[in-house]
């Protein structure tokens, strides 16, 4: 097995290498600091299933968060059309298409969307150089993991949308104007 890291540089690529290693191989190093602060220990010691159990709780999180943010977007959207029936069964009563209340629907969902991507990708991004200036040598800001995650959330959204437009379009005209 390899020595230790000794040098802060080998410090910070032994963390970035601890960042993208498999959760059962990786390695932690612990560094102890004497109490007059001359010299310093470092040990290495392989974890298993204590990280693995970590790892698959940020997954389970990580899931549990999109799941939420999907379900409140469609209740919200769900809840709006709801109240705009009578409006939407007044449009689709002088001439609207069913694909003009649709991308209405839609585009009404797709702000929400976007104003929430845009924020939370300018949160990442914050909280991305705060690791970075606390984490030498590891990047927390690849614009390629950020595209990703906001294509994903986007489409998520979007899926969200889809129920409540779709629902909008089946409105019936007459019993929308009797429903107020």
């Amino acid at each position: 097995m390899e020595s230790p890291p000794q040098r802060p540089n080998d410090q910070a690529r032994a963390l970035r290498a601890f960042a993208i290693a498999p959760p059962v191989t990786a390695l932690v190093y612990i560094i102890t600091v004497t109490p007059e602060a001359s010299t310093m220990f470092v040990s290495a010691r392989t974890v298993g299933p204590q990280f693995a159990l970590v790892v698959a709780a940020l997954r389970f999180y990580l899931v549990l968060g999109v799941v939420l943010a999907a379900v409140v977007l469609y209740g919200g959207l769900a809840y709006s059309v709801s109240q705009r029936t009578g409006e939407i069964g007044l449009r689709m009563a002088l001439g609207a298409a069913p694909g003009d209340v649709f991308r209405l629907i839609l585009s009404q969902g797709g702000r929400l969307a976007a104003i929430g991507l845009v924020l939370g990708l300018a949160g990442a991004f914050a909280a991305g150089h705060v690791v970075e200036s606390l984490l030498g040598g590891v990047s927390g800001a690849d614009p390629g993991k950020f595209a990703a995650v906001g294509a994903v959330l986007g489409l998520v959204a979007l899926g969200a949308c889809f129920v409540p437009a779709l629902r909008a379009t089946r409105v019936a005209p007459v019993t929308a104007l009797r429903y107020e």
